[in-house]
């Protein structure tokens, strides 16, 4: 059977329609991901801290099969040993780590209003995100229903492994923020996940009222998706 290597965890947006006012390379995109960057910094340390002093509700110890992936036609083991899900209040973290069991997170959702990023927080209004981002937020969201949704950094179809945020908005209010730590998870870590971890965290998310993981779902190197893979 043939294995793949679970690179990211990546919204499935058009990135064509994220900036449809912008154009690849502009001095707009730049701004923006200068900006989203300053969040995904703040965010990354605040989801790492989740997952280095709380008490997880989850914990997967990977198969060997689990842990193999495909790297230029070798397969190769993933040093990821552990996968684990916290979730407290309104947050939920899903988490990695190597034999030593010191953990990282590999993607983070919030409701919560009291974690404030830049002034930018669940149940803010989106002007807070226009006053941050420099522009309106018709112009750097993507509108999908009633939702609009904030994703980046913006690569122009390269470099998509490196860490991300997506910022979800309904009726002008920030309803929900989230990370993932993509290609941190790269080589030596080989982001590779348990199956069971993932499903918790994902009947875990409904429970607490989250958007689906569904929307956020993890690739493979070949552009499968997950919801086609079958351990």
């Amino acid at each position: 059977m043939r294995k793949f290597f679970l690179a990211v965890i990546c919204l499935l947006l058009s990135v064509e329609n994220c900036f449809a006012f912008y154009e690849a390379g502009s001095e707009k995109i730049d701004v923006f991901n200068d900006k989203i960057n300053i969040l995904v910094k703040e965010i990354h340390i605040f989801a790492d801290k989740i997952a280095a002093h709380n008490k997880p509700i989850f914990e997967s110890r990977l198969t060997r099969k689990e842990r193999e992936y495909v790297d230029e036609d070798n397969i190769e083991v993933s040093n990821v040993i552990w996968n684990r899900v916290y979730a407290k209040d309104f947050t939920l973290v899903f988490a990695a780590a190597l034999r030593d069991k010191k953990f990282r997170a590999f993607f983070m959702k919030t409701t919560d209003p009291k974690f404030v990023f830049h002034g930018i927080h669940v149940g803010a209004s989106v002007r807070v995100l226009e006053k941050f981002f420099g522009d309106s937020i018709n112009n750097i969201g993507h509108k999908i229903g009633d939702t609009i949704i904030i994703f980046g950094p913006y690569y122009g179809g390269s470099s998509w492994l490196d860490p991300t945020i997506n910022i979800r908005c309904k009726n002008g209010v920030i309803t929900e923020i989230n990370y993932d730590a993509g290609g941190e998870f790269d080589d030596s870590r080989g982001g590779c996940l348990s199956m069971k971890a993932v499903n918790f965290a994902e009947s875990q998310a409904r429970k607490m009222g989250m958007s689906s993981l569904n929307k956020l779902l993890p690739i493979f190197y070949d552009g499968q998706s997950i919801a086609n893979y079958r351990p």
